[in-house]
């Protein structure tokens, strides 16, 4: 007969083979999540015009989707916005889609650099500013998967499309928001026009920051926001 200590032998040695498979497990789920979020960080990065998501949300959304500001997971689902998001024509993107992509494209950089010069916001940066008419979403967005995309509102972008700027009117958002919210702009922005700087001018206090993109720091938010994605849609 076995005696009690030859059975705590017995479940020690098993249950540390399961907590080394658990362990073996979780660092191949972890390989597979990053895979998959490079991937699809590449596959964005391509130009392309956009179908229509059933879900979409704006960068200023984002540092409360990860977890940085004080805003509850009610309040980032409720400024998650569906296909009717800012008041678009329904045939919006159906009407792209029926076009060529590059012609598309070409049209809508057409329009902004030779109809949306803006003075004004090219004496604050030294540089020329041409204002976007909206978030440009049939060709600007990044897709974190099937039927959810990030939307960018910028108040401005270059005439060589290396640097945007976002002009906040409030005093009260935090840098690390700011940083964020720059970052992921410059996401979606970056595929088309090959953006590289973000100028964040926060007009109440009159002071402007600067932000430079970094992919490492974008696959690090990405790896956030996907998970987010994920557990609620």
């Amino acid at each position: 007969m076995f005696k009690s200590k030859n059975y705590l032998k017995i479940i020690n040695k098993y249950q540390k083979n399961i907590n080394q498979f658990n362990k073996v497990t979780e660092e191949i789920c972890n390989l597979t999540d990053n895979l998959l979020l490079q991937y699809n960080f590449y596959l964005n990065m391509k130009p392309t015009v956009h179908e229509q998501q059933k879900y979409v949300v704006s960068t200023f959304i984002i540092p409360a989707m990860i977890g940085i500001s004080n805003k509850s997971k009610d309040w980032v689902l409720g400024k998650v916005k569906g296909p009717e998001f800012g008041g678009l024509n329904p045939k919006y993107y159906s009407n792209l889609q029926k076009q060529n992509k590059l012609e598309v494209i070409r049209e809508f950089k057409n329009r902004l650099f030779t109809t949306c010069y803006n003075e004004k916001l090219s004496n604050l940066v030294n540089q020329k500013i041409y204002v976007p008419w909206d978030c440009l979403s049939g060709i600007n967005q990044f897709i974190v998967k099937d039927n959810f995309g990030i939307i960018a509102y910028i108040n401005g972008i270059s005439n060589d499309g290396k640097t945007i700027l976002i002009v906040d009117n409030f005093a009260t958002t935090s840098k690390i928001d700011m940083a964020i919210i720059s970052l992921v702009s410059l996401l979606v922005w970056r595929p088309q026009f090959g953006c590289n700087k973000c100028f964040y001018y926060i007009e109440k206090l009159d002071e402007m920051l600067e932000f430079e993109y970094s992919e490492t720091e974008i696959i690090k938010i990405l790896a956030k926001i996907t998970k987010f994605v994920n557990e609620n849609y």
